[in-house]
């Protein structure tokens, strides 16, 4: 079993570990941008819609904002949430 304990993993940062390397290394990435940014974790949840896997995240910043995606992997979701924070 790999060593997720490192946050230089994607697997550390909650990436699904049944995603595609690429998939997860561009989740991976986004995350690292956003935390870079101020942004933290609030929520990340996976769960099922209609028997698909679905998964959310909710980040937050200090600033007081805060910004959300959705979608069929870290990455889609994850760059939902990366486009939000430039509204």
């Amino acid at each position: 079993m790999p060593d997720t304990s490192s946050a230089d993993s994607p697997a550390a940062v909650g990436c699904h570990e049944d995603e595609p390397d690429a998939e997860a290394m561009r989740a991976f990435r986004i995350l690292a941008r956003l935390r870079a940014d101020g942004w933290m974790v609030g929520v990340h949840n996976d769960y099922r819609l209609n028997g698909e896997p679905r998964t959310f995240w909710l980040l937050t910043h200090a600033n007081g904002r805060w910004i959300k995606g959705e979608g069929t992997t870290d990455a889609s979701a994850l760059a939902e949430a990366d486009l939000a924070r430039e509204i």
